[in-house]
């Protein structure tokens, strides 16, 4: 059965949690279980014995509940930020004052 994520502020996920998990182990085991746990701030020895419950887990999780907005960006992609009203009116005269000397209109 093909789930799709269900929140509604949230990027869709739209394949099985098996082809999460088999990416997600596909990975550890290319990177190593001891380099991954340091990275993770775990010992090497509690990522060996909980990784194949908790990523099956974590997959079920994202494919239920799927990821936040804008926590996914493709490759070579800036995020960007709109900023509108009052906002974007104190923005734009804070960075007008840094554009010009003390003194003057710049230039």
């Amino acid at each position: 059965m093909e789930s799709v994520a269900t929140t509604s502020n949230s990027v869709n996920i739209t394949c099985k949690a098996e082809a999460l998990e088999s990416y997600f182990h596909r990975e550890a085991i290319a990177r190593g279980n001891k380099p991954l746990a340091l990275d993770m701030g775990i010992h090497p020895s509690g990522l060996s014995r909980k990784k194949v419950g908790l990523v099956g887990l974590a997959c079920k999780l994202i494919l239920q509940l799927g990821l936040p907005a804008g926590c996914i960006a493709a490759p070579g992609c800036e995020q960007n930020v709109v900023l509108t009203g009052e906002e974007a009116r104190k923005l734009l005269s804070l960075l007008e004052h840094i554009r010009q000397p003390a003194g003057g209109t710049g230039g």
